[in-house]
């Protein structure tokens, strides 16, 4: 497969095609999407249904993982999400238990 980076529209988002994220990235791969970043913003995959390893095995590809640290929690019994997580979105689930401020949050043990 051939990586391309297409604009969506006129907007700052362009998506991404002919990759497989699950799969390590040639240093070309790396150079193509640190370069789409720097043009336009945001990236979209569509279809990559990579697992929490896979993810963060990505990500590395692009500097350490970063562990943000402070932030806006307004509850001295809520902590934000791990740094790891993927997706966080309006709904509970098992590993969300208490709404903190606009965002999911689990309580401090």
């Amino acid at each position: 497969m051939t990586l391309s980076i297409r604009a969506i529209d006129s907007s700052f988002a362009a998506e991404v095609a002919g990759i497989d994220l699950r799969l390590p990235l040639s240093a070309a791969d790396v150079a193509a999407i640190e370069a789409g970043m720097d043009r336009h913003a945001v990236l979209v995959f569509h279809g990559q249904p990579v697992s929490d390893d896979q993810q963060m095995a990505f990500t590395r590809n692009f500097g350490g993982i970063e562990h943000a640290a402070g932030g806006n929690i307004t509850r001295s019994d809520c902590t934000r999400a791990a740094p790891w997580a993927s997706a966080v979105s309006a709904r509970p689930s098992a590993r969300c238990s208490v709404r903190c401020a606009s965002a999911w949050c689990a309580p401090i043990r």
